[in-house]
């Protein structure tokens, strides 16, 4: 498995191959979750006809340019994986950090995927609120709905998504760096870890 592992991160054409392949996935989530599962977008915009027209268009954007925010989200994880591998003195290619990244991110689609096997499937007679506090996978789901924002997005720092995307980080770093687990996992929380908990933080403070 870890020889397959990396001649997949080696062979350079996989790099789009697999960065498609997770552009399709998504916008195909994304498409399933916004124009299906939400029945009554006036939930999300206050009830005005107007404000439902503009979610629609929006939607409709995020479609188009999804694959340049996986581009910029997943250099952003790379860039930081690469600064905290040069902090140990580790050379490895942009390019094969681009691909450990690609496929820790679609670790991500998990989240996705059960919202819509929960909304379509198991639970087909839900509500709007149902919707938009669905965090299965994670901590927020056991808590309930009855919390702040800043803990509901604390809570979901701690998801199945969000572990394995950090696992598959550290299996991947390994994989091409022969590193030991100890300094892997040191580098994956001291760089990506310690950023994503920064971003959520100041996000909640400002919105």
């Amino acid at each position: 498995m870890r020889s397959k592992y990396l001649n997949l991160i080696q062979e350079k054409e996989n790099f789009w191959y697999l960065f498609v392949f997770l552009c399709l996935i998504n916008v195909l989530s994304l498409y399933v979750i916004h124009d299906i599962i939400i029945t009554d977008p006036q939930y999300f915009t206050g009830g005005k006809q107007s404000s439902v027209d503009l979610y629609r268009t929006i939607s409709k954007a995020i479609y188009i340019i999804h694959p340049l925010y996986c581009f910029i989200k997943i250099a952003i994880i790379s860039t930081l994986l690469l600064m905290g591998l040069r902090l140990w003195r580790i050379e490895i290619p942009f390019r094969q950090l681009m691909v450990v990244s690609i496929i820790a991110e679609i670790a991500y689609w998990i989240q996705d995927l059960a919202q819509i096997i929960w909304f379509l499937v198991i639970h087909p007679d839900y509500t709007m609120k149902e919707v938009d506090n669905f965090s299965f996978l994670s901590l927020q789901f056991i808590a309930g709905t009855n919390t702040s924002d800043t803990t509901k997005a604390l809570l979901n720092l701690i998801s199945v998504p969000e572990v394995l995307f950090i696992l598959a980080l550290i299996y991947g770093l390994k994989t091409i760096t022969s590193e030991t687990t100890r300094r892997v996992v040191t580098i994956v929380l001291g760089t990506y870890g310690i950023s994503y908990v920064a971003f959520v933080l100041v996000k909640e403070s400002l919105f």
